[in-house]
């Protein structure tokens, strides 16, 4: 079974790296993610959704606003570039450019917090990650040709009614992803909040994984959609679940059975309450590493709606079960 996950993964680097995107797509057959990505008012709108994130974040110090306002809008932008740049399934560009953003904004944080630097510095330390991310993406598109002067102008209504699945599926998610601990923390204190996000930290920081891998898969999967290679989707979908199983069923339970050790080496015994739950929620990891592929299908196949759908089921469930289960078992 290891092998043939492994010739599955080989198989889809080899689909994801081949070839052009001239035919890929996201919104159907024969649009380039470039001109999906891109619009005369592409820029604006980057802006303005800088300006209303920090103007509505609750930062109440005023100094802080400019740059919280232009990190989000460096980040928004330079997303926007990475996409083109995932359109035409390249993805070293990207892949390098968060590894420096990371280590930059790692060693920035750290010179400006010994230098005393405090909150204000961190914000700074931030900013320079995102425009490190703003100058490299832009510049590699251009190399690429993946810019709006090589793009087809498209409405501001097709924008949007691309994006609006997209945008209440990640609503979806912060509100079930907040709901237990806002429920914990409402019956149990914030010391048990920090105990249990501890644990949950620690799992879902593993979702890197299969996020880079649906990196390569989604392009692939978009491109065979384009040119109704329906074969292609099926061995696309078999080989990523196939491979996103062989990954997370032995990660999670390693995690599982090293619950304790983990905790208290890295932690210690201020924080022994996280044991329990780190023991049960690394085997969440295997529905959601399962997931990934199936919707990097439904978006590629133009079928977001019906994973925006669940994930509003999902969150209903979610909140249900929170507040049944957490004020008896905690």
């Amino acid at each position: 079974e290891a092998d043939r996950a492994l010739k599955s993964a080989r198989t889809l680097a080899a689909r994801a790296s081949k070839g052009s995107c001239s035919r890929c797509t996201t919104s159907g057959a024969g649009a380039s993610p470039v001109t999906l990505m891109f619009s005369s008012t592409t820029g604006p709108r980057a802006i303005a959704m800088g300006v209303a994130s920090a103007t509505t974040c609750g930062c109440h110090d005023a100094q802080q606003k400019p740059w919280r306002c232009t990190h989000w809008m460096a980040d928004s932008i330079s997303l926007i570039f990475y996409g083109a740049l995932r359109g035409k399934r390249d993805l070293r560009f990207e892949a390098l450019g968060m590894l420096i953003c990371q280590v930059a904004t790692a060693i920035a944080s750290v010179l400006i917090l010994r230098a005393g630097g405090g909150v204000k510095g961190l914000v700074v330390a931030l900013l320079i990650g995102s425009l490190w991310n703003l100058g490299w993406s832009i510049a590699h598109a251009i190399r690429r040709h993946a810019t709006p002067l090589n793009a087809k102008l498209v409405s501001v209504k097709t924008i949007l009614l691309a994006a609006l699945p997209f945008g209440l599926a990640g609503l979806f998610v912060k509100i079930y992803s907040y709901a237990d601990s806002l429920m914990l923390r409402q019956y149990f204190g914030h010391a048990t909040v920090g105990q249990y996000a501890v644990a949950y930290k620690l799992t879902y920081a593993l979702q890197f994984l299969p996020l880079t891998f649906v990196a390569a898969l989604y392009p692939a999967m978009s491109s065979d959609f384009a040119v109704g290679n329906h074969d292609g989707l099926r061995k696309a979908l078999k080989n990523g679940m196939r491979l996103m199983m062989l990954v997370s069923v032995p990660l999670s339970a390693l995690l599982s059975s090293l619950a304790g050790p983990i905790i208290m080496t890295f932690y210690g015994r201020p924080y022994e309450g996280a044991i329990a739950p780190m023991m049960v929620l690394p085997w969440v990891l295997i529905p959601i590493f399962l997931d990934f592929p199936i919707g990097s299908l439904l978006n590629a196949t133009r079928r977001s709606s019906l994973k925006t759908i669940s994930m509003g089921i999902t969150m209903v469930i979610n909140v249900l079960l929170n507040f049944v289960f957490v004020p008896k078992y905690g």
